[in-house]
């Protein structure tokens, strides 16, 4: 089938019966140690190996097994390689799981090959007295045909196929080497970067020293970067969070906690989290305009921000009534379409 890959027929066999085939199969290469030449991480030959199962129904067909399994196959390297993946055949979603491998395919080539592309979106400063300009930094995939697509499109399926520790890590690289491209250092004290993490980034040992490292190759003084975690991945490992944010602060860096309210942890919580701003989750902006109990929701995150001396910054800001209503508010920053509109970074700064 393929220079390293076998295909293995068993007809009349149940599930049961080929997952003990493929055990068998796994163990025995194992079991030889064969010495690998070319890899840096396993010292001897493994296998991995995908089963697909059909009910041989009327809309059956080998190619569509043969897809299965090979979508089963692709999971178990993903998940560590020297393993079994397995994939029940559902001819309904046999299709969304070959363009979401498709898709992991592009964004593994656009990382090499810098098919990602950054924007940035203003987050603007509301009264006197707050001089700081932040730019929220994000990420834009360029498909092959040139078209530009936002995270959503993107980013869960980047999740599920643990790849957003090494997009975390491009972003990073990437928005520093443009800082000092275009010299952007402590002399711009209205300019601050923010980028966003994810989960998978708290919880990557190497990250801090990855930051590190980058810092001191492009010689960007930490102070221009704000890192962003959301509330609802803070909560998941709070001790955890707060020793990742410390550690950055300790570098230089300021952090934001963005969507607060949506995880609905506690006030008690966020003492906890040494955050410098507070991103107030952008459907309480949208509704408060028409919900009294939402607006006092945010009057609240907003008045205990204050007093924890946060800076409190009101996302989804799309309409100048809402504008209007989070100025009244006191609220320290705005975001939003009715501010700014996404562009390319180079562009935006």
């Amino acid at each position: 089938y393929g220079g390293e890959e076998f295909v293995v027929v068993l007809p009349n066999t149940p599930m049961e019966g080929a997952l003990k085939v493929a055990e068998n199969i796994r163990t025995e290469i194992e079991a030889l140690k064969i010495p690998h030449q070319a890899s840096a991480t396993s010292q001897w030959v493994t296998s991995s190996l995908g089963v697909a199962d059909t009910n041989c129904s009327k809309t059956s067909n080998p190619e569509r097994l043969l897809k299965a399994a090979d979508t089963a196959l692709y999971n178990a390297k993903t998940s560590g390689r020297n393993r079994i993946g397995i994939y029940y055949i559902s001819m309904e979603s046999l299709e969304k799981q070959q363009q979401e491998i498709n898709l992991v395919t592009q964004l593994r080539d656009a990382l090499r090959e810098n098919g990602f592309c950054l924007f940035s979106q203003a987050i603007v400063p509301l009264h006197e007295g707050v001089q700081a300009r932040l730019y929220e930094v994000l990420l834009r995939f360029r498909y092959p045909s040139g078209k530009i697509v936002s995270p959503a499109t993107f980013l869960p399926v980047a999740e599920r196929y643990h790849l957003m520790p090494i997009i975390d890590r491009w972003v990073v690289k990437n928005l520093l080497y443009f800082m000092s491209l275009h010299k952007i250092d402590n002399s711009h004290r209205d300019c601050i970067f923010t980028v966003n993490l994810s989960g998978a980034s708290i919880n990557d040992s190497h990250f801090l020293e990855f930051i590190e490292h980058q810092f001191a190759c492009f010689e960007v003084p930490p102070q221009k970067i704000c890192f962003e975690i959301t509330e609802t991945i803070a909560i998941t490992n709070l001790d955890k969070a707060a020793k990742f944010i410390q550690s950055l602060k300790q570098v230089g860096c300021s952090f934001a906690l963005d969507d607060f309210g949506k995880g609905m942890s506690s006030f008690s919580d966020l003492t906890n989290l040494p955050v410098d701003y507070l991103k107030i989750n952008g459907m309480f902006i949208k509704k408060m305009e028409k919900d009294t109990v939402t607006q006092a929701i945010v009057e609240g995150i907003h008045h205990i921000g204050r007093a924890m001396n946060l800076k409190v910054i009101a996302e989804y800001i799309e309409t100048e009534s809402i504008l209007n209503k989070v100025n009244s508010l006191g609220i320290d920053y705005g975001q939003g379409f009715y501010l700014d509109k996404p562009s390319a970074l180079l562009f935006s700064v």
